[in-house]
């Protein structure tokens, strides 16, 4: 099984329109960004520290906008190990509020967090509201 605490995490908010993902992308990032050209497929842009809660702080995270034709999806990659906080389940928690949170106020459908790659169901934390399996 792996670890929790050592391996690269993702959070996934998927199948974005354009106007959706540039407008979630700069809130995570706290500043514009552009998005991806056809050509290009993808941004990455890395942050030294964000911030999900007034408790819990990521740090050497990436955040992806990855261009599929007119849909876009927007990563956020990280390894809890190296976030602050408290315990990895408490950083989850932390995670799982920050993203039901953003895409509320975002009206996305489709978001999910697991081991990477976090497409995988069985090593997700959460999916949508739903918590597990693992």
């Amino acid at each position: 099984m792996q670890s929790i605490d050592k391996d690269l995490t993702e959070l996934v908010f998927a199948g974005l329109s354009g106007s959706t993902a540039l407008q979630l992308a700069q809130e995570v990032l706290g500043r514009p960004v552009a998005l991806p050209t056809a050509g290009e497929g993808v941004v990455d842009v890395e942050l030294p520290r964000l911030e999900v809660d007034e408790r819990t702080m990521l740090r050497n995270v990436h955040v992806r906008i990855l261009r599929y034709d007119d849909q876009y999806d927007i990563e956020v990659n990280f390894v809890p190990r190296d976030a602050e906080g408290g315990s990895p389940e408490g950083i989850m928690d932390a995670l799982h509020q920050y993203a039901m949170h953003l895409s509320q106020r975002h009206h996305v459908d489709s978001y999910y967090a697991g081991l990477e790659p976090a497409s995988d169901e069985e090593t997700r934390y959460f999916t949508g509201a739903v918590r597990g399996p693992y």
